[in-house]
């Protein structure tokens, strides 16, 4: 399993083929950001993290 902080801007087509090229390799991928709407939200597997009282919270996931 594989976490990812994406914290520099991607392509969709980008961040898509990282996650196939993991995948092929057997690893799952899930990305984690902290900004509203990416263009590759939903596109593959992606959890939205906002900052909360006492550290960070999950917001959204796709």
């Amino acid at each position: 399993m594989a976490l990812e902080a994406q914290l520099s801007p991607i392509t969709a087509v980008e961040i898509v083929e990282r996650t196939e090229r993991m995948d092929a390799h057997d690893v799952t991928c899930y990305w984690f950001i902290d900004r509203t709407r990416p263009p590759w939200l939903g596109a593959v597997p992606t959890v939205r993290l906002v900052t909360a009282k006492g550290g960070v919270a999950v917001d959204e996931a796709w």
